[in-house]
């Protein structure tokens, strides 16, 4: 991990750097021609608003080559994050119980010094490699218009291209207009937009430091058959539900009640899904008003996406896909 950050090419940063200026550039002369329509004539006007206008198409034609190796470059920081959020949180784990067990009574206090001081060293090393990390990821964002773009475009690449980062998110459609893989027939499929949302989602692929958390939410079309298929499994709830997937198999369903029910690999959670990139606590399903309900971040570490934005809650309807890690959740209706 020390080295990780070198391996990650930002390259194609400053290139997009330099076209972003560019284009804001032009946004604000087509903005100004409006105020100055009324003193030209009408041949001038189009002809110089059309001559922004080419240049404006050309700068986003020029941006498309850096803005994918970008994306590209992006999903890799994000499971390098992954990981060092990871190793932070199992080494400050190991420290808890070094103090626990001399608390206990196990370690002498000398013994209990060096192991501490071991631990604490090492949840410094880690916290700076994940703030190095956490800088070029600053650097990625400044890039793109928005945060929320730089998502998108890193998951639709990986859509694109059939990668599956670990912890990513997937969605469908990117700035870049890449379209998404299209699903096989009958199978449970996300109408995807763009973040790195997730493996289990056919032809798709999850954005790579979505943490453990990252919660996407995409469309399935109307169940067509009963979920259940197993004779061993008890008949499948009525009602407002949401059907758990693993490997693009139903596996169990929840069925909603008029009241909340949190989402997360805790087992005290109502809808238990227990892996490890999913936050102990990751999001809730509540009632709406009489007959809905909607999903509400919990304060997960990568956030809720919907269709490829970053939401904190949202309302569900018929076919939505609650993605957590490499796991999904149908809303059935």
């Amino acid at each position: 991990m020390k080295d990780g950050p070198k391996t990650i090419d930002v390259s194609s940063l400053s290139e997009l750097v330099r076209i972003r200026r560019e284009e804001d550039v032009f946004r604000e002369r087509l903005q100004k021609m409006e105020t100055a329509k009324e003193k030209v004539s009408e041949v001038v006007y189009r002809r110089v608003r059309g001559d922004y206008e080419k240049r404006k198409v050309a700068l986003e034609a020029e941006a498309r080559g850096p803005r994918r190796q970008a994306a590209q470059e992006y999903r890799r920081l994000r499971e390098l994050t992954l990981e060092a959020e990871k190793s932070l949180q199992e080494t400050k784990f190991e420290l808890e119980e070094v103090e626990l067990r001399h608390d206990l009574g196990e370690f002498p206090d000398d013994d209990y010094r060096t192991r501490s001081a071991d631990c604490q060293r090492s949840v410094a090393e880690r916290q700076r490699a994940l703030d190095e990390l956490g800088a070029m990821k600053a650097d990625f964002v400044k890039a793109f218009p928005s945060e929320e773009e730089l998502e998108r475009a890193a998951s639709s690449g990986a859509a694109s291209t059939g990668v599956a980062p670990s912890g990513a998110a997937s969605t469908g459609v990117a700035p870049t207009g890449v379209a998404p893989a299209a699903p096989p027939p009958e199978a449970p499929t996300t109408v995807t937009a763009q973040m790195d949302v997730h493996a289990s989602v056919p032809g798709a692929s999850l954005p790579p430091d979505i943490n453990p958390d990252a919660t996407l939410v995409g469309v399935l079309p109307p169940a067509r058959r009963p979920v259940h298929k197993n004779p061993g499994l008890p008949p499948a709830p009525q009602g407002p539900r949401l059907v758990l997937f693993t490997d693009d198999q139903p596996e169990r369903e929840y069925a909603l009640k008029r009241s909340p029910m949190s989402i997360g690999r805790s087992s005290e959670n109502e809808i238990y899904v227990p892996f490890p990139d999913v936050s102990r606590a990751h999001a809730s399903v509540v009632p709406e008003g009489d007959a809905q309900f909607k999903v509400i971040d919990r304060g997960s570490p990568n956030g809720v996406i919907v269709n490829g934005a970053l939401v904190k809650e949202h309302v569900l309807s018929e076919g939505d896909v609650i993605q957590i890690g490499r796991r999904k959740l149908v809303f059935r209706a």
